[in-house]
């Protein structure tokens, strides 16, 4: 018993000097490519211009850098594979630390993929990830690759503007929604519109100068008009709706998954069909 389990010891401990010996020999490299790597042709010239132009603004701007690769296939490798290598193999991030994050679209395999490493891993979480997929997309699935792009640039350079006023964008903070309506707006929206709908309706009341409220129903009746002979109540049916209640389960939880790449550094990510 006792070399069994130092045999699996052993094995614990072998395994683990192996990854940290694999992540202390990676070496940083250059990035000899652009923000930008159209292999799947999407985009026109002059769109892959004007795209890298905003890449590289959000990146200046928040210390990172964000980067789009379009392929028509992995080459047999995962997409989660793929991307954490492409980024960390072609000299993708920002400064000694590599930050910032890639958005990888797969035409073949019909997938998108973001990885994230450095800073990018801390700015775009897990459910900001998800969010940022809903809104591009449908520009994806139109066909409007360049849109998309765009948009994903514009909703990275919120989240890194979230994450460095303290708050990453995550379950419980949805402060990047255009729609989002404080308390305070709502019950201002109220206020205004009771005024307006009673300033409407005392405008028009104003007008029915010949129309006077009687004091009782009987009086807007007609005389001699109405006759009752009988009357009763008749039970004819009841109806019941039941509505069941469902109790959450939910932890409430956020923050960012994580996983080691080939290289052996730490990337956040994921990917959704489309």
């Amino acid at each position: 018993m006792k070399k069994i389990i130092s045999l699996i010891v052993a094995v614990t401990l072998s395994a683990i000097c192996s990854v940290t010996a694999f992540a202390d020999t990676f070496q940083q490299v250059e990035r000899t490519l652009p923000l930008v790597v159209d292999n799947a042709d999407l985009m026109t010239d002059s769109e892959e211009a004007q795209l890298i132009e905003k890449l590289e603004a959000v990146g200046n701007k928040h210390r990172c850098e964000v980067a789009v690769v379009t392929v028509n296939s992995t080459e047999g490798k995962s997409h989660m594979a793929y991307a954490d290598d492409f980024y960390d193999y072609n000299g993708y991030g920002y400064g000694s630390n590599d930050d910032g994050l890639l958005f990888l679209l797969d035409m073949g395999g019909r997938e998108m993929y973001i990885t994230t490493h450095g800073t990018g891993l801390k700015a775009v979480t897990d459910y900001g990830r998800e969010r940022l997929f809903d809104k591009v997309q449908g520009d994806i699935k139109s066909g409007d690759y360049y849109d998309a792009f765009i948009r994903y640039a514009e909703i990275v350079d919120d989240y890194y503007t979230q994450y460095e006023n303290g708050e990453a964008y995550d379950v419980s903070s949805d402060k990047i929604s255009p729609f989002k309506i404080t308390i305070m707006n709502f019950v201002i929206a109220i206020i205004v519109a009771v005024i307006v709908a009673f300033a409407g309706t005392g405008s028009m009341k104003s007008k029915l100068k010949s129309v006077r409220s009687k004091p009782a129903a009987s009086d807007y009746v007609k005389n001699g008009s109405l006759n009752i002979t009988n009357s009763n109540d008749m039970y004819l049916y009841r109806h019941v709706s039941k509505v069941k209640i469902e109790s959450s389960s939910s932890s409430g939880g956020g923050g960012s998954s994580s996983h080691r790449s080939s290289s052996g550094r730490s990337h956040g990510g994921g990917g959704r069909s489309f």
